[in-house]
């Protein structure tokens, strides 16, 4: 899980979730319906409005105007799984 803005971004082994609400009770569960799995839990990091993630087919975004592969334009899928996906680390720099 990440925070950006006044949501919360779950990620799983399937499609990502976002998590709004005031309060916990009356939290709204919405799933991204687009598949893509988390594939490391230690590659999700977040620079506030954004939150990052490994999954199979490259390194994902996810912010409040959607979510989209980030290194779909930069490598093809099997240049990505080279980095063995399930390894990554995610962590922001300045």
């Amino acid at each position: 899980m990440s925070a950006i803005g006044n949501s919360i971004v779950v990620v799983t082994k399937g499609w990502p979730y976002i998590l709004t609400g005031a309060h916990p009770r009356n939290v709204n569960l919405r799933p991204i319906k687009v598949n893509q799995a988390c594939a490391s839990k230690e590659s999700i990091a977040t620079d506030g409005d954004k939150v990052y993630y490994s999954s199979p087919d490259g390194l994902v975004e996810v912010s409040s105007n959607g979510i989209r592969v980030a290194t779909e334009e930069y490598m093809r899928k099997k240049d990505w799984q080279a980095f063995q996906p399930s390894t990554l680390i995610g962590e922001f720099h300045e």
